[in-house]
């Protein structure tokens, strides 16, 4: 049995009443609830977004209700990811997650985009001098929740409907630079890695502050493996090490 069950059923029936329990450093003390809602988040937005293409005599507001399920879509789940992530309830391998993405160049410093205009991508960025990359899932997740230029993309489903392409964005930081195009099956995938995360082994590692974190793995690891993996990690576990100590309770 894992820890992260462990502590998942410490959450239940057994407590006396109006018990409040008090964790330090996390947001999410169950992992399993969450990672379920993801799933009916993305099937329900698959589904209802071909259900509503397919309404006859579809006017303006059945347009911006179908966008706007797709950008919920996005929205709540890197919104959720994140504080899964701020909560220690994903391995260390689901964190270190890099997905696939395009970027495309900005026209020049004096092109940046302005509340009123972002959504003209291509008066901004050059569309025909795309790269693809692979950019770690924190920083996706952080494009999104503090998005500049944010528009969702649908595709025909060949059949009368349409489905989810994927979604273009940026942030204010990064919008005088390149806009990112992330594909649909791409973010999916991602989430598909998220929810079926199970952790199975933690290491604890002290940080520079005197306090210590915990490095979760979803491989049971003999002390070889675990050599194996602290060197393929090496970078993303200093970054860990390197983490502020949370400041102490009232």
């Amino acid at each position: 049995m894992t820890s992260e069950m462990n502590a998942d059923d410490m959450v239940g029936g057994s407590r006396p009443p109006g018990d409040v329990v008090r964790h330090s450093g996390a947001v999410m003390w169950q992992s399993g609830p969450w990672k379920l809602e993801l799933r009916r988040l993305v099937d329900r937005c698959e589904l209802q977004y071909v259900q509503m293409s397919r309404i006859p005599l579809r006017g303006w507001w059945e347009d911006a209700e179908q966008l706007m399920q797709l950008e919920k879509a996005v929205f709540l789940s890197a919104f959720i990811v994140r504080k899964l992530v701020e909560s220690g309830r994903l391995s260390m391998q689901v964190e270190a997650l890099a997905v696939s993405v395009t970027k495309y160049p900005a026209r020049g410093p004096a092109m940046t985009p302005d509340p009123g205009n972002w959504e003209q991508l291509e008066r901004f960025y050059d569309l025909h001098a795309g790269r693809e990359e692979s950019v770690p899932m924190r920083h996706l997740l952080n494009w999104v929740i503090h998005s500049f230029v944010f528009l969702v993309e649908e595709r025909s489903d060949l059949a009368g409907g349409r489905v989810p392409a994927g979604f273009w964005c940026n942030s204010d930081r990064s919008k005088a630079r390149d806009v990112v195009r992330v594909g649909w099956r791409q973010y999916r995938g991602m989430l598909d890695r998220v929810i079926a995360d199970d952790v199975v082994s933690i290491v604890t590692l002290r940080d520079g502050h005197g306090g210590h974190v915990q490095v979760r793995s979803s491989e049971l690891m003999d002390e070889e493996q675990r050599r194996v993996f602290n060197d393929t990690h090496r970078d993303f576990i200093a970054e860990i090490q390197a983490r502020p100590a949370p400041s102490p309770a009232d």
